[in-house]
């Protein structure tokens, strides 16, 4: 069988996944194992398949991805396979616990079932009898093996050497033989054995009952793993972005932790995942991003995620027992993010907009391709309308990109912009909301744009705007990670704004500080707005008494409050082909 079989894994819902632990010399190597394997002991990747044979098939080059990334490492010095690279299963105090237990069940349930199978009749009382004999002859070598720790040849006696050596090779416990780990899970079985003797002895005399407290036959249920947990709470989640968070924290709690029952999960567990969370390094991976230590709100979001699965499972009744995730600080165990590093996401200022449209996008590029040249082509599509529309309407990206031509009510008393669920897109909170067209966006003929657009028979507004990955889903479709959002944030700011920004920090602005903008505009004191009504239009939560009296604000109040909003000194560039 190919070596790589051994690290094939299968989930609970049925997909396999390739599992290896890292060697303790690679993670003797810090700074390679950081830049090959993320820093992370334990290395795990989908085979994204629930077919036997196409797992084996798909593991092949993740295995040899594995082989090459551990050799550059180890700068080309081989090691051979061992028994630890499949010791993916860390060893909890719940699981020693259970160790103890089942070891003692092994001893315990056969003289149990002997002793209530002897009110059957003379063939079985033989049985029992026959087994008490066997039982007081090997009492003094029995006696040497669990107390004395003897090495004694005979099969009718423990071999607790080669029980323990099966137990960490089955269930794939991290435990070496000869590390500590391996002598308390040998004396975990060897105390588990010594009740089981002792509780044959009180069976035997009468002191304690040989029927089970249970009801005959009825199996504790098995707890399910965190993995398990995290993938039946994903299953009910919408938004692409809590999805992947949610797949990212259970990641990060396997590859600390391990992928163990719910039940063996303990509190200090927890504990030491926000410990080791907390201290690690993130971002630097990609040009302008910027490495800084794990922020307090991003540890807070992971406990909270697996905390809510928790709760989750216990609603469902796949777990019944206390959440090890429950009242758990993430500020305890991270570093404040220094603001130099990390400046606050803001809102553009007015002239960081002018600056904005004073781009090729906007005035006119090279060409279709060379669009961050100046030129005198004009680009009349996507480039130049969502910048436009998301700064006089404080739209969300996502909402723009599943935009609807029949969503747009220009032919309204009060022509405005319906923001809903759609089969482009699910809406934050699935909430409904008509947002006023202003005066400035229909006098640079955004009408015409969207008329053109209706003509040409296209659905969705932006057809130009490609989904990630050429895929479209109304529950995955991350809009605001395609390729016009990321070159918006990573070239035409920095192309723009570069002066402005903080050298060598995080940008503290990008694509959703129009929405901020907006917001602003909105709040200036010559509109005096209700605070209710910028809530209203930009899709804000509204406050507890708003939300019971008030409910939606009509249109009809809204369009005349916000429709001749503009920003004071902001001068547009001509729409193209007006």
């Amino acid at each position: 069988m190919a070596n790589h079989v051994r690290y094939i894994r299968k989930r609970a819902n049925g997909m396999y996944y390739y599992e290896r632990r890292l060697p303790k010399a690679a993670q003797d190597r810090p700074t390679e194992y950081d830049a090959l394997f993320g820093g992370k002991a334990l290395f795990r990747e989908s085979l994204r398949t629930r077919n036997q044979s196409e797992a084996l098939a798909a593991s092949e080059p993740v295995h040899a991805d594995f082989e090459r990334r551990l050799q550059l490492v180890l700068g080309g010095e081989a090691l051979p396979p061992c028994a630890s690279d499949n010791a993916t299963r860390r060893v909890t105090p719940a699981r020693l616990v259970k160790i103890t237990e089942e070891a003692c069940e092994r001893v315990a349930t056969p003289w149990r079932q002997a002793l209530i199978r002897a009110e059957l009749g003379p063939a079985d009382q033989a049985e029992l009898e026959r087994m008490v004999e066997q039982r007081e002859w090997d009492a003094e070598h029995l006696r040497a093996v669990l107390l004395d720790r003897a090495q004694i040849d005979d099969a009718r006696l423990p071999d607790l050497t080669a029980d323990v050596a099966r137990l960490i090779e089955d269930e794939r416990l991290d435990a070496p033989a000869g590390s500590n780990m391996y002598a308390i899970i040998m004396r975990a079985v060897r105390e588990g054995q010594l009740r089981g003797q002792r509780e044959i002895d009180a069976m035997l005399s009468g002191s304690i009952s040989a029927i089970p407290q249970e009801r005959p036959n009825a199996r504790r249920p098995r707890a399910p793993k965190i993995s398990e947990v995290l993938d039946a709470y994903i299953g009910q989640l919408r938004a692409p972005r809590t999805i992947r968070e949610a797949k990212e924290a259970l990641s990060s709690f396997i590859s600390v932790i391990g992928d163990i029952p719910l039940d063996e999960i303990s509190r200090a567990d927890v504990v030491e995942f926000c410990k080791v969370e907390g201290a690690r390094v993130i971002g630097g991976k990609t040009s302008g991003s910027v490495s800084r230590p794990m922020s307090p709100s991003t540890l807070k979001k992971k406990i909270g995620l697996l905390r809510a699965a928790i709760n989750h499972a216990t609603q469902v009744e796949m777990y019944a027992g206390p959440n090890p995730a429950a009242k758990i600080d993430a500020r305890h165990f991270t570093k404040p993010v220094p603001k130099a590093l990390m400046p606050d996401k803001r809102p553009f200022t007015v002239h960081e907009l002018q600056l904005l449209v004073n781009h090729p996008w906007f005035t006119g590029c090279e060409s279709d391709k060379r669009t961050h040249e100046a030129g005198n082509h004009r680009l009349d599509g996507m480039h130049f309308w969502v910048p436009i529309l998301a700064m006089h309407t404080g739209c969300r990206a996502g909402e723009l990109g599943g935009l609807r031509v029949s969503e747009i009510r220009l032919d309204h008393q009060h022509p405005h912009v319906v923001i809903q669920d759609n089969r482009y897109r699910t809406t934050k909170g699935s909430y409904r909301r008509s947002v006023p067209l202003l005066d400035v966006l229909l006098d640079l003929g955004f009408g015409h744009f969207v008329e053109r657009v209706a003509m040409a028979g296209h659905d969705r507004l932006f057809f130009d705007w490609q989904a990630p990955a050429g895929r479209v889903d109304a529950g995955a479709t991350a809009w605001a990670n395609a390729s016009l959002i990321r070159s918006f944030n990573r070239t035409v700011v920095p192309q723009q704004l570069g002066s402005l920004l903080m050298e060598g920090a995080r940008q503290e602005v990008t694509f959703h500080s129009f929405r901020g903008a907006f917001k602003t505009l909105l709040g200036r004191s010559e509109y005096n707005l209700p605070e209710n009504y910028k809530h209203e239009v930009i899709g804000h939560a509204k406050s507890a008494l708003d939300k019971r009296y008030v409910q939606e604000i009509p249109l009809a109040d809204t369009y005349p409050a916000i429709k001749e909003c503009a920003y004071r000194g902001l001068v547009l560039p001509p729409a193209p082909g007006s």
